[in-house]
């Protein structure tokens, strides 16, 4: 409501709106133009300008922000909106880390199950030539095959966690990441949140401004 951005003074006999803007802090240029807004059309008839001297005492209508005080409230939106842009970098970056950690470890689980795969199908196979010797010489090409391709897994295995160790982080370290996600987004939206509310406030005091 345009109420809500409004003050309005009662100005005495001998006075004019002149001298009220200058004490709230309106420079003179400004002066005029609030006095030709339309929430003053009833002040005009009583005192069409701004340095109109009062004959009696009348209600007078200007903004609640002076100039500096709106310029100081567009410049906390600024500062607002460069916070919220400082937590969405860091939450992006933990984001990245995260998704870094996440992908090298489901590298190295890749890479366990396909050792285990080839090392159980090796065990099945060594217990058949155990049970059936007959058997051992057909599966003993694919009984080497298996245990070779286990021996591969594992080495790929050990050369995952060598070259990505700084991508692999404890449960506990992966936990943290998350919960700062976590409390970066709730960050962002309380921001955001405050970013909303003025420029709501600035649009509604623009209503008034001259």
């Amino acid at each position: 409501m345009v109420n809500d951005y409004l003050r309005t003074e009662r100005i005495p006999k001998s006075y004019a709106a002149t001298d009220v803007l200058k004490t709230f802090g309106w420079p003179k240029p400004s002066h005029q133009k609030i006095v030709q807004k339309s929430y003053n059309a009833k002040f005009r008839k009583t005192a069409p300008t701004a340095d109109t001297v009062l004959t009696a005492p009348a209600d007078f209508s200007f903004p609640r922000m002076n100039p500096k005080q709106f310029a100081d409230f567009k410049k906390k939106l600024g500062e607002l909106k460069g916070v919220y842009d400082e937590l969405t970098r860091f939450r992006e970056g933990c984001e990245a880390e995260l998704k870094r950690h996440t992908t090298s470890i489901k590298k190295v689980e890749d890479a366990y199950k396909r050792y285990n795969k080839h090392l159980a199908n090796a065990n099945k196979l060594a217990k058949r030539c155990v049970d059936d010797l007959k058997a051992c010489g057909i599966q003993s090409p694919t009984l080497l095959f298996s245990e070779r391709q286990a021996d591969f897994w594992l080495d790929q295995v050990k050369i995952l966690k060598k070259t990505q160790k700084d991508d692999l982080m404890t449960e506990g370290g992966r936990e943290t990441l998350q919960h700062q996600i976590k409390d970066l987004k709730k960050g962002q939206a309380e921001v955001m949140k405050d970013i909303l509310t003025q420029m709501a406030r600035i649009a509604g005091a623009s209503v008034v401004m001259p």
